[in-house]
């Protein structure tokens, strides 16, 4: 599967107008499409749900986007899965991760923002700190400022960098530091340590080793600096 065929898959275009009033009559204002991507929800042993986004047929500039959330299983080969859907998408960034109470209890020690569910969405990657403190993001009309990635709330258990976030790192450190560092496509696949379960598991090694990978980025790149 391809981005082509996911996409001919799970998108559905609505028509829409606005009219002047009510009247069947009524002269039409404007008239147009819509995109509506899919939602769904799963019971039983792996309870969980997922959502995809279709950028507006008058803003090409802003992503498409899918969220998958489910139930962790140490049975399952969520990194095969992953890696599948990246191999399809070719996105910009995507991310693996299990996500724990423990990151939620170290934000509040640390005082930031929980790293506590999934991030899609240009807006997670495009702000900058100003020198308030303050977090800013490009203007709707600064076309060129919303394509450049400069920044990740936090590194997932793996996470795949496009060409957008090329000079954000140094490749040789990110290999000598990460478990695995591989080519996929246009980007690279980063994974901190061997094992998803790890997260939950070792979540203090996690952590200390997650530590260690993010010093190969460049200052700055992460929420918590």
């Amino acid at each position: 599967m391809n981005r082509e065929a996911f996409s001919a898959h799970w998108l559905t275009e609505l028509d829409y107008r606005v009219t002047e009033n009510r009247s069947k009559s009524s002269a039409i204002l404007e008239k147009g499409q819509f995109r509506v991507g899919a939602k769904w929800r799963t019971t039983g042993r792996l309870p969980g749900q997922g959502e995809v986004t279709f950028r507006p047929k008058l803003d090409s500039s802003r992503a498409n986007g899918v969220v998958i959330k489910h139930k962790f299983d140490a049975a399952i080969n969520w990194a095969g899965l992953f890696e599948r859907l990246v191999e399809a998408m070719q996105p910009a960034y995507a991310m693996l991760h299990v996500f724990s109470e423990g990151d939620s209890r170290q934000a509040e020690l640390d005082q930031v923002e929980a790293f506590d569910r999934p991030f899609a969405g240009e807006d997670y990657f495009t702000k900058w700190k100003t020198s308030l403190g303050t977090w800013r993001k490009p203007d709707s009309w600064q076309l060129e400022e919303r394509r450049r990635y400069r920044f990740l709330p936090d590194l997932s258990w793996s996470n795949f960098l496009g060409p957008e976030f090329d000079g954000q790192y140094n490749h040789a450190e990110l290999s000598s530091r990460a478990e695995s560092v591989r080519p996929s496509g246009r980007g690279i696949l980063v994974q901190v340590t061997s094992a998803l379960g790890d997260v939950v598991d070792r979540h203090e090694w996690f952590r200390e080793k997650r530590n260690l990978v993010r010093g190969a980025f460049a200052p700055g790149f992460f929420r918590t600096e």
